[in-house]
């Protein structure tokens, strides 16, 4: 959220494009994800979360700085995403900061291509279950609904009991999908709240919840096992 640029425009231009609504929801997600990890380790001795198609996984660097270096021992990561450059990135940054801030992490990133991961194929890390919180939050955006059900089912399966599963989506009612889709051809499937309601069975869950971001054009489904 800087002015950044060589020239006033282009400072202008990314100002700009930086404070729209998508913009400003996935900046929510930043916050929301690290505060849901927080939220699970209140009850709890030790935790296990994992991210799925984790992208820069800026909510943990965030969280090292923000939480005691006991707490932080507390919580094994398992991060997932099919871009090695990605996790690259992630695992520097993660790494870098808790360098910086003299902490330890127990940490695995996990190159795993998400095709396998729809069809039942995990890797070990993840195979193993017993997660107190496993969530997705940019990755639905661009599965058809039955991928995403069979996705929902997989993730949720390893979830221990009492555990929760998060998945973000846009909502129809984003105001930059036009703009996305037409001037960069960046399509994503923007599902409803009874879409994402579908996406968990209410036989496989004690409870289900939606919650909505600050800009209401970014929705998550909250199951709890």
């Amino acid at each position: 959220n800087q002015m950044e640029g060589q020239t006033f425009f282009e400072k202008l231009i990314h100002k700009a494009g930086i404070n729209e609504a998508s913009s400003l929801s996935v900046r929510f997600r930043r916050k929301f994800l690290k505060d849901m990890i927080k939220e699970r380790l209140l009850n709890n001795d030790q935790i296990r979360v994992s991210s799925i198609a984790c992208g820069p996984a800026k909510e943990i660097v965030d969280l090292i700085s923000d939480i005691s270096s006991e707490d932080l021992s507390r919580i094994t990561f398992v991060l997932v995403d099919q871009e090695p450059e990605a996790l690259l990135n992630a695992k520097r940054e993660i790494l870098s900061q808790c360098l910086k801030e003299e902490k330890t992490i127990r940490i695995e990133f996990i190159p795993w291509d998400i095709r396998h991961i729809i069809e039942g194929n995990l890797p070990d890390v993840l195979a193993e279950g017993n997660f107190d919180l496993i969530y997705s939050a940019g990755l639905f955006d661009y599965l058809l609904e039955g991928t995403a059900k069979l996705l929902s089912i997989n993730l949720l399966e390893q979830t221990k009991k009492g555990g929760k599963l998060l998945i973000g989506n846009f909502h129809p009612d984003n105001p930059t999908k036009t703009i996305s889709e037409f001037s960069v051809n960046w399509k994503l499937f923007h599902r409803t709240e009874e879409d994402m309601l579908r996406l968990i069975p209410d036989a496989s869950v004690a409870k289900k919840n939606l919650i909505f971001d600050t800009e209401k054009i970014e929705i998550f489904i909250e199951a709890i096992k």
